[in-house]
């Protein structure tokens, strides 16, 4: 006898593929767009401004509400009639991240200090020397003759920062994508960097990330004309306003801009750089709202 399964069951392999499903014709139903760059966000545009006014994450079964509170209102009131729901009120803590918002000065502080700390204790790392710097050598592969470290334990503690790299701390990108290319055959010198790396987390691992409102009327903008005004007899301090100057115009970005990365490693062959050209061009991120 065939039996057909008219209703999706809890624990089966199918029924989070339903569940998403589900609540993914939901809210496109209440005007919600699906991300073209993340299956689990979802975004409620203003047709006439063009901008993004609300956003919904989801992962498994729980819920982030991004818009100001007078939408966050109507679209979980629109919610609790598809869905039973649990209001857990404004967001303090999701998916290890720790969130606290600055209404006053509009700004959203986020980190992983407790996630940082677990990790530090898990490898016998909280209790070392802090280190300034992420990375302090060239690494190179494991010759012949060099003595070889654990690749399990090595792989484990890359693994376990990944989630920081990509969360919250993006200092240790540079480092922790070094590191990663050595995991199948690492060396005794690629360990004592990697623990560097977590010597230099116990010495900022109070270290937060925070977003702040953007607006133009507080913006500054500085180009090469700016050095014109300063004095000749001060020549040592406008040294120093050089690389200040300088420094800004390389690292100023605007907001809505998407940034493309790659590294020169990764197209080492004429293959390597005709494939990625191939690939279709990065969309540009929609607008967003201020901070409320």
């Amino acid at each position: 006898m065939v039996l057909r399964l008219r209703k999706s069951l809890y624990g089966l392999k199918q029924s989070w593929h339903v569940w998403y499903g589900t609540f993914k014709d939901f809210v496109i139903s209440i005007g919600f767009e699906a991300s073209p760059v993340d299956g689990g966000l979802f975004l409620l545009h203003d047709k006439d401004q063009g901008t993004v006014v609300a956003a919904v994450v989801l992962y498994v079964d729980d819920l982030l509400i991004i818009a100001n509170e007078g939408l966050i209102g109507q679209i979980k009131d629109q919610m609790k009639k598809r869905f039973r729901m649990h209001d857990l009120g404004s967001v303090s803590f999701y998916l290890g991240l720790n969130i606290k918002r600055n209404r006053e000065h509009h700004t959203i502080d986020i980190h992983q200090h407790s996630y940082i700390r677990t990790n530090l204790a898990k490898f016998r790392m909280d209790e070392s020397r802090p280190v300034a710097t992420p990375m302090a050598m060239k690494l190179h592969k494991r010759k012949p003759d060099e003595e070889a470290c654990d690749p399990i334990i090595y792989q484990s503690m890359i693994g376990s920062l990944m989630y920081a790299m990509t969360a919250t701390r993006p200092d240790i990108a540079y480092a922790i994508g070094v590191l990663s290319r050595y995991n199948h055959d690492p060396s005794n010198e690629h360990m004592i960097t990697l623990k560097h790396v977590f010597r230099y987390l116990n010495g900022t691992k109070d270290g937060d990330c925070v977003s702040e409102e953007h607006s133009e009327e507080h913006s500054e903008e500085h180009s090469e004309e700016d050095l014109e005004k300063v004095h000749s007899e001060e020549k040592e301090q406008a040294h120093v306003d050089v690389m200040s100057i300088r420094t800004m115009l390389d690292a100023q970005m605007t907001i809505n801009r998407q940034l493309d990365w790659s590294s020169p490693s990764e197209e080492r062959s004429t293959g390597d750089r005709e494939n990625r050209s191939r690939l279709p061009s990065p969309r540009p991120m929609p607008n967003t709202m201020p901070l409320e």
